[in-house]
């Protein structure tokens, strides 16, 4: 309010003065004016209040996020630290599995080579076979 005082009184002595000595045209402050001043000071202080007070809701809800979101890490390490175990053993038992893996692995592939074996000795036979067979046909042709 003092600000608004100071301000009137102001536009009244110095600024009214120099605005008829500049445009040779009288200025009157009245008391409506300054009453206009108030309640335009008053409109602006409501508008910055308005303003701090969605800045100051903003600013708690982002605090209440923040510790809403520390709170889940806080748990979330904890379920962490209890499953350490867990995964321990898990990595440990996946480690143990892919040995029998490689051994199974390693047995399979003697076992496909004695297949393969067996296999071009049955098609050699297959062969010879087919190859009497043949020469039978055309013995019994002719």
């Amino acid at each position: 309010v003092t600000l608004c005082n100071e301000m009137h009184v102001y536009v009244r002595e110095e600024s009214s003065v120099k605005f008829f000595r500049d445009l040779r045209r009288v200025v009157y402050v009245t008391p409506t004016s300054y009453l206009v001043l108030i309640a335009s000071f008053k409109t602006l202080l409501q508008r910055r209040r308005l303003e701090v007070s969605l800045l100051q809701q903003r600013y708690r809800t982002g605090l209440q996020k923040l510790d809403q979101t520390n709170m889940e890490v806080i748990g979330m390490q904890t379920e962490l630290e209890d499953l350490q175990p867990q995964l321990v053993q898990s990595a440990k038992d996946t480690e143990e599995l892919m040995l029998v893996i490689d051994k199974e692995t390693e047995a399979a592939n003697v076992q496909k080579g004695i297949v393969q074996a067996d296999e071009a000795i049955a098609n050699e036979k297959a062969q010879a076979a087919q190859a009497i067979k043949d020469e039978c046909d055309a013995d019994l042709a002719v």
